[in-house]
């Protein structure tokens, strides 16, 4: 490990897991806690909700597809490559334009 980083250890579903953090970044860190404490409490729910009938594996898997199925439509909203491509097609077309003047 660097002497720019130090580990933090994040609690999900009774296990410690060690995460790396830049030093002095605390807003990763917060992320990194936060995050742990929003999985853990999905995965509660999964617990409660199947009533112990599941694994822990198995939880963990529900709610990271949860997560995934969350995370997308944050990913399209923010997909910029549409705008890109018509910017480029109206650079060709001034582009082109200008050259016949």
């Amino acid at each position: 490990m660097k002497g720019d980083e130090f580990i933090i250890h994040l609690e999900i579903a009774g296990k410690q897991y060690p995460v790396k953090i830049k030093r002095g970044d605390e807003q990763t860190e917060q992320r990194a806690r936060e995050a742990a404490r929003r999985v853990q409490q999905m995965y509660l729910q999964q617990k409660a909700y199947f009533s112990k009938s599941l694994e822990d594996k198995d939880l963990l898997a529900m709610v990271a597809v949860q997560l995934a199925m969350d995370m997308i439509p944050l990913e399209e909203k923010n997909d910029t490559q549409p705008f890109v491509e018509k910017i480029q097609q109206w650079t060709e077309k001034l582009e082109h334009y200008l050259r016949e003047r």
